[in-house]
């Protein structure tokens, strides 16, 4: 029951280093590039404006971590990475369709923690995808690569790491 949804709360948190930050979101593109360290999303899957923010449809409102641009590094001078999260919120008292953002060709969401359902079997939903989010609830979701791409990325890791990049 509970405790065992609050042992897989921690395990999630432990986990991931995308929410162990020791530095405040810049909340912005960073480096000139599309992605940004966090993004703030309207349940359409847009994201957030100024105006956005004082509308009824604020209740419900998705958090995008980037696990790419956390800019901290481990005990080896490594830079840090993880997988890229996204946080869905209701604290409304009906349940909304939430759109998902965009994902790589053949990545996915997973939702990884559901307040309303914690007991449910994860599947994977594509980016675009509507999902049906529970009145007063919380879902974190997980944009995992395909296999393919998993491959690619510990190669290009293991050849920085190599030195076989160097001049």
């Amino acid at each position: 029951g509970f405790l065992e949804y609050c042992r897989k709360v921690v395990a999630v948190w432990r986990d991931h280093p995308v929410f162990q930050r020791r530095h405040f979101f810049q909340g912005r593109a960073i480096r000139g590039g599309d992605v940004r360290d966090i993004t703030w999303l309207t349940a359409q899957g847009k994201v957030m404006t100024d105006a956005d923010w004082h509308a009824e449809t604020a209740r419900c409102l998705g958090i995008q971590l980037s696990g790419d641009l956390i800019h901290e590094v481990d005990e080896q001078g490594q830079q840090i990475t993880d997988d890229t999260m996204l946080m869905l919120l209701n604290s409304s008292p009906s349940d909304v369709s939430f759109v998902l953002p965009a994902a790589p060709d053949g990545s996915g969401w997973w939702p990884v923690l559901d307040t309303a359902h914690p007991q449910r079997r994860a599947s994977r939903k594509a980016g675009g995808a509507s999902l049906k989010l529970a009145a007063r609830s919380m879902m974190v979701l997980q944009l995992r690569e395909s296999l393919t791409q998993r491959v690619q990325r510990a190669v290009t890791r293991a050849v920085r790491g190599s030195g076989h990049n160097k001049k």
